[in-house]
This record gives structure tokens, C-alpha cells and sequence, in this order.
């Protein structure tokens, strides 16, 4: 089962997290009050960057066809989901889209030991397939014609944005910025911004109404994804056996037909 954050703090659909780890879980994630437990043993709870809900959400599916544990996926932006956990939100596996923001959940003494390189990503310029508008590369986003996309600054996505702009010593005008990768490649896969700095993995993935301009200047703006375990129900048998099941290298390459690479390799 799939669920999305919602960007106040305090709640997931289907989970509702409070200070103190006090939790009330809803028959909409599939749990009657009373019914499952978020730290038992037959459930994990993941948390999961938007840009990567896709391909883990299929991973938990086989996962639990090849185990039976029942695997729960909520995905929200890196971000909102680290407030989540930080507010007592009761994950058992976190895989952010980015080190720093996973850095600032161990700073807190909630993740289980190391967190561990996942996968990587780098940001591209998206634009409408047919490329209509005859962008060229970085250097025409100065055009003032056109609507630019990007996330915001405390989304992954962003935060590379802010630094694609700095490393080219000059900014150009963003005419909208969208709280995850998620939303971002939706709202440029229907035409609503003319060009965006979107995660490779999304422009793959819409496909059919986005391409790639070549720009040499963004091969640089990578981030790793890294999973951890977290404190409390992340110290389950079952989310150990989780984790250590997504990082063999079997499942590695299935994200990797996402267009992931595999971190070790940058």
C-alpha cells in the first residue's frame, strides 16, 4: 500500500503522528484501530523520497510475495518526511533523497547504526517532447519567455537547483516551485511550465511527453539516496531483513531500469 504525506507536519494519509510517538492509524491505510501494530514484526513501514516511490513501491511488492510480510510505502518529499519521523512518525525504513537531510535524522539518535548508499540521481533540463520552444541547453533559461520549473530549496531536488545555480555564477527566473520531484515532473509532463530541472529518473519516466535538452553543466548535480533503519520499529527483525533485502545487487539493478545509478559507481 502506497500513501502520500501531506506537507503540514503531523500526517501521512492513512498514519497520524504525534509528539511523544503517541500514533492512531486509520482504516484507510488498512489497519482497524487495535487491528495491526506499526513496529510488529509481520509489517514495515517505509518511507520513501517521491522521486524513488515508483520503483520501491515494486520492490515491496515482490518483496512481499517473496516473504509475506506486508510492506507499507509513504512517500512525500525528503524533507517533509524527516519532520515526520523528527515528530514521533513511527517508520520503521527511511530512504531520503538526500544524505544531509538522512544526516540530520541520525544527528537526532534515530537511525539503527549507518545509513547506506542506495542509489544516485543527477537533475536534468526537461522540456515538452519536440522540444517546441528550441531550448538549447542551461544557458537559454535566461530566456524570459519561458516558465521555468524546479522544486523548492528544502526538497532535494531543489536544494540542487539553488546549486546548479551557483556553480554557473548567474541565476535565472523560477516561475514556479513544486514541493517534490513528484509534483514537478507532473506539472512539465502537462505542459503548465515550459522547461524544468528535473531528476533524470522523472524525465525517463514521462517519457512519452518529456525529453532532455543536453547540458553538460548539470552531470554535476548529484544526490544519493541513502536507507536506513530507524530507532523503534525500524529495530524489527522484519525491517532488517527488509533493508538488507533491497540493497542486494539483484535489486540494485531493478532500480537501475528507472534510470537510478548505482552510487558506488559515481
Amino acid at each position: 500500500m502506497v500513501s502520500d504525506i501531506s506537507p503540514s507536519r503531523g500526517t501521512i494519509a492513512g498514519v497520524v503522528a504525534r509528539p511523544k510517538f503517541l500514533l492512531t492509524l486509520f482504516v484507510a491505510a488498512g489497519c482497524l484501530a487495535g487491528a495491526c501494530s506499526p513496529g510488529a514484526d509481520d509489517e514495515v513501514l517505509v518511507f520513501v523520497a517521491s522521486s524513488l516511490s515508483q520503483p520501491l513501491t515494486e520492490l515491496a511488492t515482490h518483496y512481499e510475495n517473496e516473504t509475506g510480510t506486508r510492506v507499507r510505502v509513504a512517500t512525500g518529499s525528503s524533507a517533509a518526511l524527516r519532520e515526520q519521523i523528527l515528530d514521533g512518525a513511527p517508520a520503521a525504513v527511511f530512504v531520503s533523497a538526500s544524505e544531509e537531510i538522512m544526516d540530520t535524522v541520525a544527528d537526532d539518535g534515530l537511525v539503527v547504526g549507518e545509513a547506506t548508499p542506495l542509489a544516485a540521481n543527477h537533475l536534468v533540463l526537461a522540456v515538452a517532447v519536440g522540444n517546441p520552444l528550441g531550448v538549447e541547453g542551461v544557458n537559454d533559461l535566461a530566456r524570459e519567455s519561458l516558465r521555468i520549473g524546479a522544486c523548492t530549496p528544502k526538497a532535494p531536488c531543489g536544494s540542487l537547483a539553488e546549486a546548479v545555480q551557483t556553480s554557473l555564477g548567474w541565476r535565472f527566473s523560477i516561475d514556479g516551485r513544486e514541493a517534490n520531484a513528484a509534483a514537478l515532473r507532473t506539472k512539465i509532463s502537462v505542459g503548465e511550465y515550459d522547461a524544468a530541472l528535473l531528476y533524470a529518473t522523472d524525465a525517463r519516466t514521462e517519457a512519452a511527453t518529456v525529453e532532455v535538452v543536453d547540458s553538460p553543466e548539470l552531470s554535476s548535480s548529484l544526490t544519493i539516496y541513502p536507507v536506513a533503519r530507524m530507532v523503534g520499529a525500524g529495530e524489527s527483525a522484519s525491517a532488517e531483513a527488509f533493508v538488507d533485502w533491497i540493497l542486494r545487487p539483484e535489486n540494485r539493478a531493478r532500480l537501475e531500469t528507472y534510470g537510478f545509478t548505482n552510487p558506488s559507481e559515481r
